[in-house]
């Protein structure tokens, strides 16, 4: 997406849904490759967000945040990273955590279904942050994270139900700072083929007034 076309017209203030730049617009045969892909982007907040706020977001991203999640506290990042899909890629909302079906509903679960470019794509999210946050970020945190949550990945896809099956997932990474995401880029260089599979990782790094993500309040 066209950074100057993102930020809208020159006398219309600061958007308060965020500035993306980076890697947008490409994720597309990447959806049926069989091989693993990185993307990194970056969403700028210029402003605080409030409850009010939440009108200038896509409606997926507001649907996401109605619907909240099957228990933990990350509904804000799952809202934001819909928000970074459609507006980089097009995506739709189809289900948000708790509207995906599986085989086992008390197995593994991934955060949203969306569609892209008329297919279906599973987005499991989480944040990498550590405390205190401005401190070096560990290797081994980003090592972890990245581990957990592709074990997860591999489970929900062999969980969900055929009504929703995904052609591929997408582990979508909110970064607090460049710094964690130059940690996350070296963890994922060093998995084995295996671990990564087919896997889509994009890593989006928060600027600006990006404290709710991570928080998980306005």
């Amino acid at each position: 997406m066209d950074a100057g076309l993102d930020a809208g017209a020159p006398d219309a203030g600061p958007p308060v849904e965020g500035i993306v730049s980076g890697s947008c617009d490409e994720i597309d045969t990447e959806l049926l490759d069989p091989s693993e892909f990185l993307f990194e982007n970056e969403i700028t907040f210029p402003v605080r967000i409030t409850e009010a706020d939440l009108v200038h977001f896509t409606e997926g991203a507001r649907e996401v945040l109605e619907a909240g999640t099957v228990g933990g506290s990350s509904v804000y990042s799952e809202a934001m990273s819909f928000e970074v899909l459609a507006r980089c890629e097009g995506a739709t909302l189809l289900a948000s955590e708790p509207g995906i079906r599986y085989m086992d509903p008390n197995g593994t679960r991934t955060d949203l279904l969306v569609e892209i470019d008329g297919h279906r794509v599973g987005v499991s999210v989480t944040r990498a942050v550590h405390f205190p946050r401005d401190a070096p970020y560990p290797a081994s945190e980003a090592q972890r994270i990245l581990m957990n949550k592709l074990t997860d990945i591999h489970a929900s896809t062999a969980n969900v139900d055929e009504r929703d099956r995904w052609v591929k997932q997408i582990l979508h990474v909110m970064a607090y700072a460049p710094m964690h995401a130059e940690q996350l880029r070296a963890a994922w260089a060093g998995l084995s083929e295996e671990t990564r599979g087919d896997t889509i990782l994009l890593v989006t790094v928060t600027n600006g007034e990006d404290a709710f993500i991570y928080d998980n309040e306005l």
